[in-house]
């Protein structure tokens, strides 16, 4: 679930450079079904628990407070991970890919999750763009 606000300078910049590497769209595509919603909205939304509320308040209840912010939950509607604001592209793909390995099990330290992949990147003599 993608929380975004109008104005967000950050949300701006994800959909400018993120979305605009055709690699990281044609991941989440392939892998994820994303619902956006507005942080500050009043369009009616479903609830994990089957309640009816707007989205400002199934936000509230989420406890997102700042855009961007995805929320991944687990299929029970728990947190899985979240992405607490604006990443590089490199660190936005990583993300993606921890949740959807389930990495996040297994390893909850996502900075060191990203350090090891760009560890194994860099031994296949790829390059690994962090900023």
């Amino acid at each position: 679930i993608l929380f975004e606000q109008r104005g967000c300078p950050y949300c701006r910049e994800m959909h400018r450079v993120n979305f605009a590497v055709k690699a990281i769209t044609d991941y989440i595509k392939a892998n994820f079904v994303v619902l956006q919603l507005n942080l500050w909205g009043d369009r009616e939304v479903t609830d994990f628990s089957g309640r009816l509320l707007p989205e400002k308040d199934f936000a509230r209840q989420l406890r997102v407070r700042f855009t961007p912010t995805i929320f991944f939950p687990e299929e029970n509607g728990e947190e899985a991970f979240r992405m607490p604001g604006y990443f590089k592209p490199f660190h936005f793909l990583g993300i993606f890919e921890y949740v959807k390995q389930g990495a996040y099990r297994s390893e909850p330290n996502f900075q060191r999750w990203l350090q090891q992949k760009g560890d194994r990147l860099r031994a296949e003599g790829k390059k690994v763009k962090l900023w």
